[in-house]
């Protein structure tokens, strides 16, 4: 089937019971043998005022369902909302529950990779069955919040980037490859019970006198998952609470504890680190150290005979 087309909507107040569609079509006949469907389209709306039901079945740019699970159903596509009144507007990844298939092609996604331009940074939803790729070396920022309810996937070598200095909440699990929060005076609110896996680089940094906040958004931790402690991971100046590092520990300089932390080690910079090589000769592993973390800019790294 063909994919949905485009649809970009300008108005002061948008109002109605009707339907805004961008949907994939599906193969024709509706049977046909080895046929998928269409991806979804895109839909932007700017307006001042809306009195119209979001409901996926008023605004859609998925595809369109497919009856073999060798010929799959397209990728959604993508939805723009943004008022106004509204700081940020807010992209949508929406499959309307429509199932894809790998079968015998790569699995169907909703793609961002280093040619796409024009990729929204306010708030992101994933839901019914969406499913968002980035692709290698690519990049996604997001300012408001993210909520992941259905799939999200990012390659090598590509970064999330937390963005703004308005607040933030991070919801549902996710797995990213490099995560980054540069905002000094910013708060990251992440989804209790849920974990955030980082693959490569984790950098998470304030300033001093005006530190990058991390909460829970409720009473019960949010899980922080480095798989890779052994790579040189900038955490510095942060406040962090109710966090806990399921995997590597994490090395946090100059950064308050503000309680009920787990695996978390708050350090001051500018010491003296000696090297005692007891675990591997990886410069980057805390077991290396005696101070049990790795060493920083400022330390001063003692190095024995020897060694």
């Amino acid at each position: 089937g063909g994919a949905g087309g485009a649809i970009w909507i300008t108005t002061g107040a948008l109002q109605g019971n009707g339907r805004i569609l961008a949907q994939g079509s599906g193969p024709f006949p509706a049977y046909a043998t080895g046929m998928g469907s269409g991806g979804g389209g895109r839909i932007a709306i700017h307006c001042s005022t809306m009195a119209f039901p979001l409901a996926t079945n008023n605004l859609s740019a998925a595809s369109s369902p497919c009856y073999y699970t060798w010929a799959s159903a397209g990728a959604a596509g993508t939805i723009y909302l943004k008022r106004t009144a509204d700081s940020l507007g807010t992209w949508i990844i929406d499959n309307n529950l429509v199932q894809t298939y790998a079968g015998s092609w790569p699995k169907p996604t909703t793609q961002i990779s280093t040619n796409v331009t024009d990729v929204p940074d306010g708030n992101l939803l994933i839901q019914n069955l969406g499913d968002l790729r980035i692709f290698t070396n690519g990049t996604l920022s997001v300012r408001g919040y993210w909520t992941n309810a259905a799939s999200f996937t990012a390659d090598t070598n590509t970064t999330v980037y937390i963005a703004g200095t308005n607040e933030s909440t991070i919801s549902g699990n996710l797995a990213f490859y490099n995560l980054t929060c540069t905002n000094s005076g910013k708060t990251v609110y992440f989804s209790e019970r849920n974990t955030n896996a980082v693959q490569g680089l984790l950098t998470l940094k304030g300033e001093s006198g005006n530190r990058l906040t991390l909460r829970s958004t409720g009473t019960n931790y949010w899980y922080l998952k480095v798989v890779d402690g052994a790579l040189l991971h900038q955490v510095d100046y942060v406040d962090v609470s109710l966090s806990y590092a399921n995997a590597a520990s994490i090395d946090a300089f100059n950064s308050l504890n503000s309680g009920s932390n787990v695996n978390w080690v708050f350090a001051t910079a500018g010491g003296a680190n000696t090297w005692i090589g007891t675990a591997s000769t990886s410069w980057a592993n805390p077991a290396n150290w005696d101070l049990g973390r790795s060493t920083v800019q400022a330390d001063f790294a003692a190095i024995s005979n020897g060694c």
